[in-house]
C-alpha cells in the first residue's frame, strides 16, 4: 500500500467515525430537547467546532506550494 492509499484510508475512516459520533450527538439532543430541534442542531455545531479547533493550527503551520511564474510551462 502507498502512502497516499494508507493517508486515504485514515481519511475515509476518520470521516466515517466523525459522522457518526456527531449523528449519536445530534440524536442525543434531539431526544433531550424533543420541542427544541433548532436548539439541539445549534449545541451539534458547536461540537464539531470543537472537534474542528484542534485541525486549526497544524493547518495553519503547513507549508505553502510555490507560486508559478508567469512563464511557466508546467502551469498550462
Amino acid at each position: 500500500m502507498r502512502k497516499t492509499e494508507g493517508l486515504t484510508a485514515v481519511q475515509t475512516v476518520g470521516a466515517s467515525v466523525g459522522a457518526a459520533v456527531l449523528a449519536v450527538i445530534l440524536q442525543h439532543r434531539l431526544d433531550s430537547r424533543p420541542t427544541a430541534p433548532a436548539a439541539a442542531f445549534g449545541d451539534t455545531f458547536w461540537w464539531v467546532a470543537a472537534f474542528a479547533a484542534p485541525a486549526l493550527l497544524p493547518a495553519l503551520l503547513l507549508p505553502g506550494l510555490p507560486r508559478p511564474s508567469c512563464g511557466d510551462e508546467s502551469v498550462r
